[in-house]
């Protein structure tokens, strides 16, 4: 029985930009903030607030790209889609900022590239666990069975290793040992795909689940403050990550009073090339901000101007090359 894919109206993937807007914002904090010197009372602060969050932004992304999944088609045209759209931006965006950096610090090496650009030695590891999740599911999408085998099995592989060791919890995560990726994130990449097939979407399109934002702060202070046993962590943190993107789903009305809308939707319409361009922009405003504690105000928005920086060389480029789609493509600009 063949997988099909309920159609996504413009609605549904103008509030998809919004959950993306977050994701890059979040993931962007983790790479400006984590080196907050003069820690003041005010960059204590703030320090606390980006740990409660700053982890969201990659299980976003996860979900996002499990909800917009299509595993319709032959294998080389899907694989050639994903080179264009994805692989190719990531190597070349990837080996640019890999010289920036060992053309400075040294290191160079076939390894070393190697390592930067697919392992786990930078934050592009998440676009490797991606490509394994594509192929994952494509390969699950061609009967409606195996799809239906392999989110049970990711629900039962991710719940009860949790609670037991031994034996039959090796065998679980034996396959996640194997590819080299996380059971963490396989879930949300997962569940995108869940809420797509199912049209779980019309169920959390309503206003007042904007209230969802208190249950995710509460758990985001109590996992901040109270969590360390790893399996309890995981749980509060799908709840709270869970409950954050319902939030953030049914935010468009808000945003839209406070004329935020239009450049929340740009923001997650740039997000792939934000990910890819940010880290020498988040490292030379790190470095900047950190020379005196005069700038620990500044501290709360350093993803915001990381963004925004980052942004304003995005379009430079663009108009350097004259919007030419090739060019584009080479930083991750999608036309959208």
């Amino acid at each position: 029985m063949i997988m099909t894919y309920p159609k996504v109206d413009s609605e549904t993937s103008e509030r998809f930009w919004l959950l993306k807007a977050f994701a890059i914002i979040a993931v962007v904090a983790c790479h400006c903030t984590n080196t907050i010197d003069n820690l003041g009372r005010i960059n204590t602060i703030a320090t606390y607030f980006f740990d409660a969050w700053k982890g969201s932004g990659v299980p976003i992304f996860y979900f996002c790209a499990g909800f917009f999944f299509k595993g319709s088609g032959k294998f080389l045209p899907f694989v050639k889609n994903k080179v264009v759209s994805i692989i190719v931006p990531w190597v070349f965006t990837g080996t640019l900022i890999w010289l920036y950096i060992v053309l400075r610090k040294g290191g160079v090496s076939f390894n070393n590239w190697l390592g930067y650009l697919f392992l786990r030695d930078s934050y592009l590891y998440f676009l490797t666990d991606l490509m394994i999740f594509y192929i994952i599911m494509y390969v699950a999408h061609k009967s409606r069975y195996i799809y239906i085998a392999l989110c049970i099995y990711s629900g039962i592989s991710c719940i009860i290793p949790t609670f037991i060791t031994g034996n039959v919890s090796a065998v679980l995560t034996l396959p996640y040992t194997i590819l080299g990726i996380s059971s963490g994130y396989w879930i949300y990449f997962c569940l995108g795909t869940v809420c797509r097939q199912l049209n779980v979407i019309k169920y959390i399109n309503n206003q007042k689940l904007v209230c969802f934002i208190f249950v995710a702060v509460f758990l985001a202070a109590v996992e901040a403050v109270y969590i360390k046993e790893i399996g309890i962590l995981f749980y509060v943190s799908l709840c709270k990550n869970i409950s954050l993107m319902i939030c953030l789903y049914n935010i468009r009305n808000i945003l839209n009073k406070l004329k935020l809308e239009h450049i929340a939707v740009y923001v997650g319409k740039l997000s792939f090339s934000l990910y890819l361009l940010h880290m020498p922009v988040a490292g030379i405003v790190a470095n900047i901000l950190n020379r005196s504690e005069a700038f620990a105000p500044l501290t709360f928005v350093r993803p915001i101007i990381v963004i925004a920086i980052t942004a304003v060389l995005i379009e430079a480029y663009k108009r350097k090359v004259k919007n030419n789609e090739k060019m584009l493509m080479l930083v991750g600009i999608r036309r959208v």
